[in-house]
């Protein structure tokens, strides 16, 4: 099912289920222990949820793996962000190289 870029969204949307989950499940059973548990998106979804909620949180379980290339893992990755990325390069080596920025490195 496509999810969309609309994390946030997706983290407020993922965090009132589970609080009504929460409250029917705690009509019954006391003291339920709660973990965060995600993989891939799930874990940008509990990261987000983490700092934009006061949770309590158990723990949380947060898992990533990608065994794809980047052009086939991140949509719009060869035609969008490759060539943005070939464009900006020079512009960071003139900055990079730049004296009035090398003055506020030390060496």
């Amino acid at each position: 099912m496509p999810v969309g870029f609309d994390y946030f969204f997706i983290a407020d949307e993922v965090q009132s289920k589970f609080d009504r989950c929460l409250r029917f499940l705690q009509e019954t059973v006391q003291d339920i222990p709660t973990f965060g548990i995600g993989h891939s998106l799930g874990l940008v979804i509990h990261l987000l949820i983490g700092s934009r909620y006061a949770v309590q949180r158990s723990g949380n379980i947060l898992m990533a793996f990608n065994n794809k290339e980047a052009s086939f893992a991140i949509p719009l990755f060869s035609p969008v962000l490759v060539p943005m990325a070939q464009s900006i390069g020079p512009l960071l080596s003139q900055i990079a190289s730049s004296p009035t920025i090398r003055r506020g490195v030390k060496p």
